[in-house]
């Protein structure tokens, strides 16, 4: 309770805001290939403090790892990339991407209940719209 009252519940929304923006411009079927702001809120929580209780610390730190290296697999499928890949390879490790992203948004789902089986109840739900 004390993570999430100070200061890690604004990691968490920024995290799970931003992941969720990125999935429904992808299904939207918008080339997705701006992710500076996932990076910031991936960074900013990465580089916070841990969360106290290691089972929740643990799939915090799946949901970031997942949707970390999801962006990545976007992002080096993309045309953009430094070395772009063959048409064909390049489809599939977006698909991979976007599925690991889709891991990560799983997770920060369970860690929502785990906050709110301690009791912890969001002032602004990120999971609604």
């Amino acid at each position: 309770m004390l993570w999430y009252g100070q200061g890690g519940s604004e990691k968490y929304n920024k995290v799970v805001d931003e992941a969720r923006s990125s999935q429904a411009q992808h299904e939207e079927h918008r080339a997705v290939i701006y992710f500076t702001e996932l990076e910031a809120a991936l960074r900013d929580a990465e580089a916070y403090q841990k969360i106290p209780d290691a089972p929740s610390q643990e799939v915090w730190a799946s949901a970031l790892k997942n949707t970390r290296s999801g962006k990545a697999s976007v992002l080096a499928a993309s045309s953009l990339a430094a070395s772009p890949l063959p048409e064909d390879e390049a489809r599939e490790m977006e698909a991979l991407g976007w599925e690991d992203i889709g891991k990560g948004i799983g997770s920060l789902k369970d860690l929502d209940t785990r906050f709110r089986g301690f009791g912890v109840l969001p002032v602004k739900d990120p999971w609604t719209d």
